[in-house]
């Protein structure tokens, strides 16, 4: 039975705290490209939860499954970031933040 990892919330303040203080975070998108490419956020990176080949997009992004992952996507009440961290959750990673 697999262990279940709590995904944590985070603000807008406490991630720009960790985007200066933490080199291993890795930020990101789970919009399509074109939305990315128009509204991304500095140092982000693109993985569309919507492909099928999300896991396989996020593997080069983060190769090690205890790096720290923060998420985002349209906004706080959309379900792309959510929908991310349960399909990275079943995949293994054990430090993710939306």
């Amino acid at each position: 039975m697999s262990q279940h990892v709590k995904i944590e919330k985070i603000s807008c303040k406490e991630l720009q705290d960790s985007m200066n203080t933490d080199d291993s975070m890795v930020l990101i998108d789970t919009l399509p490209p074109d939305h990315f490419q128009r509204t991304r956020l500095p140092e982000a990176q693109n993985a569309c939860v919507f492909d099928v080949t999300f896991l396989d997009q996020v593997n080069p992004l983060v190769p090690s499954k205890k790096s720290p992952i923060v998420l985002y996507g349209a906004d706080a009440h959309t379900m792309d970031a959510a929908t991310a961290a349960d399909k990275l959750e079943r995949a293994g990673y054990e430090r993710i933040t939306q």
